[in-house]
């Protein structure tokens, strides 16, 4: 029989300590073997260090790790579970004994482990230099709780010191500052020192709703960090105190504002910084507020750059509101002018001359100082020549000629009664700066001509400037030619800048081969790198053994020298403009667009031959992109293979979650549960509309807080925003289905609200929100660039974003419309919006093409580019050839292969495009398993269990086949 390892260990131990008062060499061996079992976890040898406890070295103390500690405590407490021998283990007092030299020379690891043990002196006489170590081992923390539970232990004068801050910022960032005792923390968070090293980032998203936001003071809450870039969550907004936003100096994130209470929305508009946020917010009753001339107090008098946000909410503003409001707040007054959409013809008619002349405002941070220069703004409203027709007469009287001469339209629109009383009309000086006003003939000379736009490749030939190309610093596969360059092109190609810009683009040709047709690929996003195309670059070139190049454009202002990559509703607006490389105003689809029609003209001098075909490949953002060139040089490419089709406006609907119900009727289990799309388009409108239903309808509209005076189409969007943490991943939108239809079915009350309740908890639990990260600078290649993203997707959006996101889709009742994107796009709208007011907005039509092969690829569960798109766009182009293939189950990921495959075909000119491809759609198309079975999800899955069965009936095919080939017609 084996001795007992434990037993042979203890005896051992035991006879080295017997000698180790005669014997130095043995006491240094008993006390090493000692510390190294008992860092190990070994119970035996913490027996037998106790037992010559007082005869330690310094050595033993310096040497315990965070394992070895943990051994420690378990004896120490005496833990029944821990037995020496049969024997229990005694209480004991070992960490009483460590002397303040020891204690400072802990490990911080350990330290952390006896604090709860330590008694007040041991824990407030820690040295500086120990100190130090604690705030570092705090800093450099593990989000691992389980090893780090003796925060509450931590005493007062630990932060008092010179490495205070450092402790509570650690603390503060790990979600840790709630673990304090109550008298510590408060004392500390009513300290300017301690409240100015609060993030917005770190409250809320990371600490608990234990954490005492209630305890932070108007004071206090006011020096916190990001307030105006970060969102905090709602939970800590509600959390806080009424007052506690009251302070606040400086600006605030809309999205902080938009979750307040009533309360505190009325605490932080009492200053003047307050009104400016909440306006900025949306939370201003402008309506309310310029609907009577005794509301006008309320309006501070003062300029600043957010008197008034960017867009106002729509209101209605009367001449004698206005005429009124330019006496009492001109800033204001001038501001709205600048702002609002809808003016009334005769705004102006009332104002006194000098008022008008004292009218203020700001574009795009740039001030308006005069009040012709706010005038100056009205160009690009509609009516704009009609509200200076209105002008009062005596305006002209005190005109004086430098302002008169200032803008041409101005002068066109002024009436002949207020021209008539203009005091310099006779002045030979003037006439010479204004011909108009000796002869009214030359009035129409002063109205700018309409732009005209590129028509012809031969005009864009003319732009063309070579390529110089340069070997690429790094391309990993060897028998690969990379080339990269630059490629000039205008800053804005129409009206013709004269300024230009460079975009980096990219060439890859297979060594030694002669290509007879070129691919361009553009990125998605947009903002997207298309190096991302790196290995789908390899397969074409391999697919086709060199006989196709394939050449990267980069988006405009991406790149060493372009835009920041920072979202830009988490920037100052300053800041924006300030590091721009060129004016934000020339990043649209249109200019891009062109810019890829100009590399296709710049390439054709690379591998010239006869027949050479070029075409485009796009993905999401840059399967538009591809699209619009088309439209705008319907001659110039051969073909043409986008995926990912994103909505059009005005053309192909909106992103919502029809995709998810398609798919259902896919599936047997989910149409046997759910039915068809018509029963299910039913469900949703009476589960919306009718509050009363049953018990279930009516704890659904309690719990999501739904409105009775909400239209139904608000409803359903209020129902999906809320159910779905992850709006456009399928993964988690599609539990909406049977969340609905249970509502509808209402089998067992009981039942049901704790399945609601899992579906909430899932929402919550499972998709842990990250804390908001402020991005600086360039990043890394791969990485999509915010600003583009921001900005060039409010390109054709500008024009129709307007102040109720959910106005234009009421009415369409879709399957919960995605607003998401609508709201990271009215963010930077409302940042950035009117620096790009005025702006050529692109025209995005289907494109109608003699020449061109489109291939369409569009998939049934991706809702970021949603199937309907791609297969409304599909079915309004106009070409000799095009393909529409439907994938069904990857979401918004389109497979190398696929994708290679059709480049291949469509870059050759291969008739037989149809050969293989059904077999690779298959071998790429791959099922989820179970996916409306819900199995990844056992805490929700339950709720198809309180879904009725239904008798589906037999309906017409809702989806074209998964491969459609037409010819030269106009579908209708």
């Amino acid at each position: 029989m084996s001795p007992n390892p434990s037993f042979v260990l203890g005896s051992r131990l035991q006879s080295l300590a017997s000698d180790c008062s005669d014997h130095t060499t043995q006491y240094g061996r008993f006390w090493g073997e000692v510390l190294q079992k008992i860092n190990l976890g070994n119970q035996d040898a913490v027996w037998a260090a106790y037992q010559h406890w007082e005869s330690r070295p310094a050595s033993f103390t310096k040497g315990i790790s965070r394992a070895g500690a943990e051994a420690i405590v378990i004896h120490a407490v005496g833990a029944p579970e821990c037995k020496i021998s049969g024997s229990l283990r005694p209480h004991s007092s070992l960490f009483h004994d460590f002397t303040l030299e020891e204690v400072a020379t802990l490990r911080p690891e350990v330290y952390a482990v006896f604090m709860e043990s330590f008694d007040l002196i041991q824990l407030q006489t820690v040295s500086a230099d120990s100190l130090e170590r604690l705030a570092g081992y705090y800093e450099s923390l593990p989000l691992n709780l389980n090893w780090i539970m003796m925060v509450q232990d931590i005493p007062y004068n630990w932060f008092t010191g010179e490495f205070g801050n450092r402790l509570f910022a650690a603390l503060h960032a790990h979600g840790l500052l709630y673990r304090l005792p109550f008298t510590t923390l408060s004392s500390l968070l009513s300290t300017e020192r301690f409240c100015s090293l609060l993030k917005a980032e770190y409250i809320g998203f990371v600490e608990t709703l234990k954490y005492p936001l209630d305890l932070l003071s108007a004071e206090c809450v006011a020096q916190i960090q990001n307030l105006d870039s970060v969102a905090l969550a709602p939970e800590a907004v509600r959390a806080m105190n009424p007052a506690a936003f009251s302070k606040v100096r400086g600006d605030l994130h809309p999205g902080t504002i938009l979750e307040m209470s009533e309360q505190q929305q009325v605490l932080f508009n009492y200053n003047e910084f307050g009104f400016q946020a909440m306006d900025r917010a949306g939370r201003i009753n402008w309506q309310d507020l310029l609907s009577t001339v005794d509301n006008l107090r309320i309006l501070p008098r003062i300029f600043e750059p957010y008197d008034i946000a960017y867009p106002i909410p729509e209101i209605s503003l009367t001449k004698e509101i206005f005429s009124a409001l330019a006496e009492h707040s001109p800033a204001i007054a001038g501001r709205l002018l600048a702002v609002l959409p809808v003016l009334p013809d005769d705004i102006l008619s009332l104002c006194d001359p000098d008022v008008l002349d004292s009218l203020r405002a700001y574009r795009c941070l740039q001030p308006i100082s005069s009040g012709i220069d706010v005038l100056g703004v009205l160009y690009h409203h509609l009516n704009s020549r009609q509200i200076i027709e209105n002008l009062p007469s005596d305006c002209c009287e005190k005109l004086g000629l430098e302002d008169y001469v200032r803008y041409k339209w101005i002068r066109a629109s002024l009436s002949r009664e207020c021209r008539a009383k203009l005091h310099f009309k006779t002045d030979p000086d003037a006439i010479k700066q204004a011909p108009e006003l000796a002869d009214e003939s030359r009035m129409a000379e002063l109205l700018a001509e309409e732009p005209r736009y590129l028509a012809t490749e031969n005009e864009l030939e003319d732009l063309v400037m070579d390529i110089v190309w340069t070997p690429c610093k790094a391309f990993p596969h060897p028998n690969v030619e990379c080339s990269q360059g630059l490629l000039p092109v205008l800053s804005d190609h129409e009206p013709l800048s004269g300024e230009w810009i460079d975009v980096e683009v990219y060439r890859y040709v297979s060594k030694g081969s002669t290509p007879i047709s070129k691919v361009i690929m553009l990125a998605g996003g947009p903002g997207a790198s298309v190096l991302h195309f790196e290995t789908l670059t390899n397969q074409v070139l391999s697919n086709t053994n060199g006989s196709v190049a394939v050449y990267h454009y980069e988006h405009r202002g991406i790149g060493k020298c372009g835009f920041r990559s920072d979202h830009i509703y988490s920037r100052p607006l300053h800041d924006i403009i300030s590091t721009a490389p060129f004016d934000m105003e020339c990043l649209t689809v249109e200019n891009a667009a062109l810019d890829v029609s100009l590399f296709a003209k710049a390439i054709e001098h690379d591998f010239p031959a006869a027949d050479t075909r070029i075409g485009l490949f796009g993905v999401s953002y840059g399967a538009a992109l591809a699209h619009h060139a088309v439209q705008l040089f319907p001659n110039m490419f051969d073909f043409a293979v986008i995926a990912g089709v994103p909505p059009i406006p005005g053309e192909t609907g909106i992103r919502s979650y029809n995709g998810l119900l398609l798919h259902c009727q896919m599936d047997e289990f989910c149409k046997s549960k759910i039915g068809t799309v018509a029963d299910f388009e039913a469900v949703i409108k009476e589960v919306a509309s009718n509050r009363h239903l049953n018990e279930c309808t009516e704890y659904l509209h309690e719990r999501l807080n739904l409105e009775e005076q909400w239209t139904v189409g608000t409803k359903i969007q209020s129902i999906g925003d809320q159910l779905v943490s992850e709006p456009a991943e399928a993964m988690t939108a599609r539990y909406l289905l049977p969340t609905i239809k249970a509502t509808f079915d209402c089998l067992s009350v009981g039942a049901y609200k704790r399945a609601f309740h899992n579906v909430m908890d899932a929402r919550t639990s499972i998709y842990t929100p990250a804390p908001l990260k402020r991005l600086t600078g360039h990043h890394g290649q791969f990485e999509t660039n915010h600003t583009i993203l921001d900005v060039v997707s409010l390109d054709y959006r500008l024009k129709d974003m307007k102040f109720n996101l959910t106005k234009a889709q009421e009415d369409c009742l879709e399957l919960f419309p995605i607003l998401g994107y609508a709201r990271a796009a009215y963010g930077a709208y409302s940042r950035v919006g009117e620096c790009l007011a005025g702006r050529r907005i692109s025209q995005i039509k289907p494109a109608v093409t003699g020449k061109t092969t489109f291939v369409v690829v569009q998939n049934l569960l991706d809702l970021v580019t949603p199937f309907g798109a791609g297969r409304e766009l599909f079915a309004k182009i106009e070409a000799p050839h095009k393909w529409f293939i439907r994938m069904n189950n990857l979401q918004h990921r389109y497979p190398n292969a696929l994708m290679g495959n059709l480049i291949q075909r469509v870059a050759l000119g291969e008739s037989s495009i149809l050969d293989s491809l059904q077999a690779t759609i298959d071998a790429t198309d791959v099922p989820i398993p179970n996916f409306w079975e819900l199995p990844d999800l056992p805490e929700i899955g339950g709720i198809w269990d309180l879904v009725s069965s239904i008798e589906h009936k037999v309906e017409a095919l809702i989806l074209p086949p998964s491969i459609v080939k037409m010819g030269s017609i106009k579908v209708l």
